[in-house]
């Protein structure tokens, strides 16, 4: 398919559904990967089994994407270190201060 290796993919709503099956294809592809959801417990137990099957690295991050101090602080754990990546997210964000992902 395709080669994200050594790039960083951040997906919300990533622990279920679209959202989850969407973060395991791409580390398939062999993307690191940043989980974004509500539901950290859930993103872990993704994160442990990807890392073993894929030889990737999982960072799961708690995300409430109706808070923008939970958006701030996922941000900040996106772009640590993070050279080049791509963004997927389950819904628009919107942080103060105009800055959006979709």
């Amino acid at each position: 398919m395709f080669d994200y290796t050594g790039k960083v993919v951040a997906i919300t709503g990533a622990s279920s559904g679209l959202g989850k099956q969407m973060a395991e294809g791409y580390a398939g592809c062999g993307a690191n990967l940043v989980l974004l959801a509500r539901r950290v417990e859930r993103l872990e137990a993704s994160a442990r089994e990807w890392e073993a099957k894929y030889g990737v690295q999982v960072l799961p991050v708690a995300c409430d994407v109706t808070s923008t101090e939970s958006i701030q602080n996922a941000l900040a754990a996106i772009f640590l270190g993070a050279e080049e990546s791509t963004y997927v997210t389950g819904q628009a964000i919107a942080v103060d201060g105009g800055f959006t992902c979709v």
